[in-house]
């Protein structure tokens, strides 16, 4: 037997996976998560999660892609490993692809336009550089 931290490392009875077999829900689990990091292709299984939580197919997320040309949808720069998918909480509607920092960004004033626009102009009366 071997200690209960090295214990996760054993494959179940059986050689499979924990839920294999069962239908895919609609939202990841934990043991759908565990399993993913710990796979070869990890990469991978996290995009499927990732994009299974909005119900988009790899074909949509590569078409959005394509169409904000491998850019961030807010800052315009070149999307990183960074990622994330950028949505609506209330309607869980897709918007776009941001950068991990532009989606904290609009979380953090509230999704709110009348706060950015009031951070602007904050920063270009203290900022001379950018009046």
């Amino acid at each position: 037997m071997l200690p209960g931290h090295l214990s996760f490392w054993v494959m179940p009875r059986g050689g499979k996976r924990p839920g294999a077999g069962r239908k895919p829900k609609a939202k990841p689990t934990v043991e759908d998560v565990v399993w993913a990091i710990r796979s070869p292709k990890t990469f991978e299984k996290l995009l499927e999660l990732r994009l299974r939580k909005f119900g988009l197919t790899k074909e949509q997320h590569g078409a959005m892609l394509r169409e904000q040309n491998g850019r961030c949808a807010l800052c315009d720069e070149p999307l990183s490993a960074g990622w994330v998918i950028d949505h609506d909480h209330l309607t869980m509607r897709v918007r776009g692809l941001l950068h991990a920092n532009c989606n904290t960004m609009l979380g953090l004033v509230n999704e709110d336009p009348r706060r950015l626009e009031k951070a602007i102009a904050y920063l270009k009366k203290h900022n001379t550089f950018l009046k």
